[in-house]
């Protein structure tokens, strides 16, 4: 059992929160923490290419996590202390969604130069190569929208990134 909420912050089964505040935060308690992603999947490559190429070393590392766990939640107006929101299914399996899972594929492209005191290495890496933008998270507010899984945040674009390195 966890606290009450789809944040990282507030569903940790190890932080003493808001579970046992009232028989309320008990009905939605089961679920999958923040974390939980369900599955994940890595590989990374490392190929070295032959001199007549400029011997060039290249990795690509590639990635498939499981999307987040979120449960819905029901925002409640019109009482005296205001509004707020509480959980209306409970998160991950068992009633709850899954944002979509995200798959990552990275690429480094380096070369290495002797110079007279050490190593200079060059290096470019190419963040996000397929440019996916998946829905990290989902809005989980209740209500007319919530089947249009409305991202509240994606994977961020592609984008490069140049380095030079000094071994001495």
């Amino acid at each position: 059992m966890t606290n009450p909420g789809n944040d990282v912050w507030e569903n940790d089964s190890g932080l003493a929160g808001a579970l046992y505040a009232d028989p309320n935060t008990l009905i939605n308690a089961n679920g999958r923490p923040a974390m939980d992603r369900g599955y994940v999947g890595n590989v990374w490559a490392f190929f070295p290419t032959p001199t007549r190429w400029g011997k060039l070393e290249v990795l690509n590392s590639a990635a498939v996590v499981g999307g987040y766990p979120y449960g819905r939640r029901m925002l409640v107006t019109g009482l005296a202390q205001g509004p707020f929101m509480i959980d209306a299914t409970p998160r991950g399996e068992g009633g709850g969604s899954r944002a979509d899972a995200v798959f990552q594929w990275n690429l480094r492209i380096s070369r290495a130069f002797e110079v007279r005191r050490g190593t200079l290495r060059v290096s470019g890496d190419l963040f996000n190569v397929l440019n996916r933008a998946s829905k990290l998270r989902v809005d989980d507010l209740s209500g007319p929208s919530f089947l249009q899984f409305l991202p509240t945040e994606v994977q961020p674009p592609r984008f490069l990134r140049l380095a030079v390195s000094w071994g001495f």
